[in-house]
């Protein structure tokens, strides 16, 4: 009787946990996503080349990959579309999704790596893209 009401709320336990995770798994997607889309945009534009390479960059880190790929390519492509419509309104809200995880350093460090990683997917960095990387650096 005892092992049995242990293990109810252990299982009880780890579901809780799994949810709080998750949570905060999805916090840091959307910020992922925000320093990506920023990073791509920091030059006023957006090939469908250069989405590609962000989105096969970004689906491709092992922090991201039990995400499903039409989700994070839907989230991606929803800030890209902001961004074209208003970029100063758009990269505001995108920074506010960025600031959670400034408080986690772990998390804040997987997002400003996942960053660097789009920002040299096409072989270099710009200066436009080192402007953003610091400007999301700078909002620790």
């Amino acid at each position: 009787m005892f092992s049995s009401l242990t293990k109810m709320v252990s299982d009880a336990v780890s579901s809780v946990k799994s949810s709080i995770d998750q949570l905060a798994n999805e916090k840091e997607l959307s910020a992922v996503l925000a320093a990506a889309a920023l990073i791509a945009y920091a030059d006023g534009s957006v090939s469908p080349e250069e989405k590609a390479k962000v989105l096969s960059s970004v689906q491709g880190h092992p922090a991201l990959s039990s995400y499903k790929k039409e989700i994070v390519e839907k989230q991606f492509l929803e800030y890209i579309s902001l961004l074209e419509m208003d970029f100063e309104m758009a990269s505001k809200k995108l920074f506010e999704k960025i600031q959670p995880v400034t408080k986690d350093e772990l998390s804040f460090i997987r997002v400003l790596g996942i960053a660097k990683q789009v920002a040299a997917a096409d072989g270099s960095s710009s200066q436009a893209e080192e402007r953003m990387l610091k400007k999301i650096r700078d909002l620790r």
